[in-house]
């Protein structure tokens, strides 16, 4: 503890080195400090005889500073604001408004803290842990809800802060009262100093763990330090490497491409390297960043250590001063409590009644959806009728065109025989279609009736739904209220949608019947001429010629008008289908409002409760976004409307342009075109996938070449193995006869050994080359593997496009069978979107589609060019390489001759140093010139290969 307050733990006065129960600052030091003064540390007021200060008492600035006023200095400590940089991990027990010149001997003249034993000193301790756990769940739940407010609506936020100011300080009265009824002013100065005590614990935790961070980030700087330098020495090594090598090179220029390969992936290593070493630059600079604000933060920290001591030994005096001030309030707060608790339970009152309210209407509502889905399930179950019963006036249609049909025939035939008995069949003919007629007049006219009659009971099902909600209206809250008004409008505009579409259909089908009518009256007047020809028992040949054309034109019209008719209809089952579908979607809106209102009913019952709070603001943003995405629908709709209506007008203004234009032959022709050139593009298509199907056979050739290439080369490494182990053999052999050679010859020892160890390094260094070769040769095997396999996967994908494809063929080819089976010759023309002819077959996706085939064709072209580039390359590695080993076989067995003749006479025989010829210079130049033209050209293929892939890419997002 402080250096004032040893005599409240009873520490020893003298210096004897730190303890655990002593705490020191970082940056202070042990001299000595201010001394409590025992006869000043507390003031007794003549009257209570009890403890007075002149600041505010603890427990009465949370009604103005915590729990009043949100954004006070107690709730901003917890928010961690730039302006405050003390964090408390409970509630502040003491208010910042301390001076400094006040006195701090506190503690004289109250033995009761200081003697006796220190069970009192530990219960004060857990309450005051208890206590500051508590204020430090209050903070967050309110900070919590502080943030829920913000985001309520307007309408809402006053009733749930009031509701909320009316609960904490009930909450806060309950905890003062609590606390003041079971402690007195000796044991908060007790729960003080423990709330100190735990502080300093805590300032020394902070601490350490600040020493912690900071011996762990400079052992991370070691670590990085260490990197580093082995780094810098991997890249003096490498650099050195890349010296040697370069002199290697400028000394044998005969090797000159297998050392450009070694000094390119020298080089990358180098640069591997060097971004590594500049990587751990960067960290090692980081990481001493990281360092410096550690220890600024340290030094910050001890800075804020010692003003908080400062401010805890103001604090204190403080403390003791107010809790004179509660005794004189706690009578006030009871009285306050006691109101409260009266209006929480005349709240409570209130928000039961209104869910018992809101459990009424949603029982109305419930019922009340009930009736509608009955309702909509037998004008649905009517609406089925009507189509049944349309169908059969489409059957009965169907029979009066055939009768038609015979009339027209037995027409022709009675002006071939002019005959009496044909005109009688003809009249009753006559006089059966009018019959049909006027039945078909009838039953329209009953479905008419029927549909007034559910227009009706629906108006009326929702007038009483009105009523409902007018009578209940009074016991929603508003934001229910406008969302049933909001929802209202919406349904209402969609009813007023679905009676306007039926309207229409309903005057459709008047003017259709008006047509009929028209027509059953000119019927009549023809039926009336020939009634009076048969009276007259003579039929004029021009007046029959005119009678057969006016009934030519009658039956023309009929047609016409079945046929609009059946455009009609189809426009109604469209219409039918949107409406269904409109249904369906209102249902589930209306489900999901329901649901939506469940769950705010739910929240008004359980308004104040913390866990609903917090999903209020979610909730509402939904329902909002839904009603937006309602409107958005309810607009699509209206659209949708709009274009079929114009699409209506356009097919009856085509209809009779055609008509008038007589178009149907060329409708006819169009359709046949436009049949042969759909043949002509499978004909492409057809000829497209052959060629195709040819170049996979080409690729599987070239892949069956490339693999007994591949095998080629693995029986030239294992020759070369061979040969390596026959040139093991060979050295062995020449070593033993090296050491015979010595044996006999003593006086040439010297020189025959130098020259066996030269012979050796020659020789082990052919094998390191040897083994460097075989080495790339079996790396490029491995990447000519991989491309196989890469190769393989490409033809699997091909196969499984051209299957696709050739599906797809057929699907064409039977689609086209099924067009040309489906090409029919009506009286009037159909709708131009003919279902026949299917949307995803079109020239444009085909033409993509082959478009994307040929650029995996080339892209897979490339790819060849590539694995044949690299057998081409390996083969004259593998050439090169056998040539090499002959050529070092005969300088082998060259060299056992010259060995074998030196012995004999060692100064005649004499070994040559290698010359430069202009030959070897000459094949040097055009080696590298070919080098670097192979490089040209692998750019060049790389970067096709890309535009390649990119279209690709591009087409496969087009298809």
């Amino acid at each position: 503890m402080f250096r004032s307050h040893k005599q409240l733990i009873r520490t020893p006065t003298e210096r004897k080195g730190p303890r655990r129960t002593e705490f020191t600052p970082v940056g202070a030091t042990k001299e000595s400090g201010i001394q409590l003064d025992r006869e000043s540390a507390i003031r007794n007021d003549a009257a209570t005889g009890s403890p007075v200060g002149s600041s505010k008492n603890q427990y009465s600035a949370p009604e103005s500073s915590f729990i009043g006023d949100p954004t006070s200095s107690s709730f901003a400590s917890l928010a961690d604001s730039p302006g405050r940089t003390r964090i408390y991990k409970g509630t502040d027990i003491f208010p910042d408004s301390s001076s400094d010149d006040e006195d701090l001997n506190t503690f004289q003249g109250r033995p009761n803290l200081v003697g006796g034993s220190t069970t009192l000193v530990r219960k004060q301790a857990d309450e005051v842990q208890r206590l500051r756990h508590d204020n430090f769940n209050l903070r967050v739940e309110l900070m919590s809800l502080k943030k829920g407010l913000q985001g309520l609506p307007q309408d809402k936020k006053a009733l749930i802060s009031e509701n909320t100011q009316l609960s904490k300080e009930l909450i806060q009265l309950q905890r003062t009262l609590q606390d003041k009824e079971n402690t007195d002013p000796s044991v908060s100065v007790k729960q003080v100093k423990e709330s100190y005590e735990s502080k300093i614990r805590e300032y020394e935790e902070r601490l350490a763990d600040t020493r912690e961070q900071l011996k762990a980030a400079e052992e991370d700087r070691e670590k990085a330090d260490n990197q580093q330098q082995d780094l810098d020495d991997e890249l003096s090594s490498l650099r050195l490497q890349v010296d040697e090598l370069k002199e290697q090179l400028r000394n044998r220029p005969e090797n000159t491409d297998e050392k450009d390969d070694q000094i390119m992936d020298l080089q990358s290593q180098l640069d591997r390297a060097e971004a590594d070493a500049d990587r751990l630059l960067k960290l090692n600079d980081s990481l001493s960043d990281q360092l410096e604000g550690l220890r600024a933060k340290a030094a910050e920290r001890s800075s804020h250590d010692d003003r908080e001591e400062a401010l805890i030994h103001d604090q204190l005096d403080k403390a003791i001063e107010s809790n004179t001030q509660m005794h004189d309030k706690l009578d006030s707060e009871n009285k306050k409590i006691q109101n409260l608790q009266k209006e929480i339970e005349r709240m409570t009152l209130a928000n039961s009644q209104l869910q018992r309210e809101n459990d009424e209407l949603h029982d109305k509502i419930d019922s009340m959806r009930t009736r509608k889905e009955k309702a909509t399930d037998l004008l649905k179950g009517e609406i089925e009728n009507v189509y049944g019963r349309a169908s059969q006036f489409q059957g009965e249609k169907a029979e009066l065109r055939k009768r038609l049909q015979s009339i027209e025939e037995i027409l022709a035939d009675t002006q071939r025989n002019q005959s009496d008995d044909y005109v009688a069949d003809i009249e009753a003919d006559r006089k059966d279609l009018y019959d049909s007629l006027l039945q078909l007049n009838e039953k329209y006219k009953g479905l008419q009736d029927k549909l007034k009659l559910q227009s009706s009971a629906i108006e009326d099902k929702e007038k009483q739904i009105e009523e409902l909600l007018h009578a209940n209206k009074k016991g929603l809250p508003d934001k229910l209220q406008r969302q049933l008004a909001s929802q209202r409008a919406e349904f209402d505009s969609l009813a007023k949608e679905y009676s306007e579409k039926e309207d229409q259909l309903i005057d459709e089908l008047t003017r259709l019947r008006d047509e009929k009518s028209s027509l059953v009256s000119e019927y009549q007047s023809i039926q009336r001429e020939v009634e009076s020809l048969r009276a007259e028992r003579k039929i004029d040949p021009q007046e029959f010629d005119k009678l057969q054309s006016d009934f030519i034109k009658v039956s023309s019209e009929y047609s016409k008008l079945t046929s609009e008719s059946e455009l009609r209809e189809q426009e109604y089952l469209i219409y039918k289908e949107n409406c269904k579908s409109l249904e369906d979607q209102l249902r589930s809106d209306i489900r999901f409002r329901d649901g939506e209102l469940q769950r705010l009913r739910s929240e008004l019952s359980s308004t104040y409760s913390k866990e609903e709070r917090a999903h209020l603001e979610h909730l509402l943003k939904v329902s909002d976004d839904e009603k937006t995405t309602l409107k958005a629908e309810n607009f699509r709709l209206s659209e949708q409307l709009v274009t079929l209506r114009s699409r209506s007008a356009r097919l009856q203004a085509r209809v009779e342009s055609m008509l008038s234009n007589d178009a149907e032959s060329r409708k006819v022709k169009n359709i046949e075109d436009e049949l042969e050139k759909a043949n002509d593009r499978n004909a492409k298509l057809s000829s497209q996938l052959r060629k195709s199907n040819h170049e996979l056979e080409d690729l599987r050739a070239r892949l069956e070449d490339t693999a007994n290439d591949k095998e080629e080369l693995l029986n030239s490494l294992n020759k070369l193995d061979r040969s390596q182990k026959n040139a093991m053999d060979k050295n062995s052999k020449l070593s033993e006869e090296l050491k015979s050679i010595r044996s006999m010859n003593f006086s040439g020892r010297d020189d025959l050994q130098a020259k066996i160890s030269a012979k050796n390094a020659e020789n082990k260094k052919l094998v390191g080359e040897y083994n460097a070769m075989k080495n790339e040769l079996l790396d490029r095997l491995e990447g000519a593997r991989n491309e196989r396999k890469d190769l393989e996967n490409d033809i699997s994908e091909l196969k499984e496009t051209l299957k696709r494809f050739r599906i797809k063929e057929q699907v064409l080819l039977q689609e086209q069978e099924d067009n040309k089976a489906k090409v029919v010759y009506p009286p009037t023309p159909k709708t131009p979107d003919n279902p026949a002819f299917p949307q995803s077959a079109t020239p444009r996706s085909l033409e993509a589609r082959i478009g994307l085939l040929e650029g995996q064709r080339e892209l897979y072209r490339l790819k060849l060019q590539e694995l044949n580039d690299s057998n081409s390359d390996l083969k004259f590695a593998n050439e090169y390489l056998s040539k090499e080993l002959r050529s070092k076989e005969k300088q082998i067995e060259k060299n056992i001759a010259l060995l074998q003749a030196s012995s004999r006479d060692p100064i005649r025989h004499q070994a040559n140093k290698p010359k430069h010829t202009f030959e070897g210079s000459l094949l040097a130049v055009v080696a590298a010139i070919r080098l670097g033209k192979r490089l040209e050209e692998m750019k060049q293929k790389k970067i096709q290969e890309r535009s390649a892939k990119a279209r690709i890419i591009k087409l496969q997002k087009s298809v």
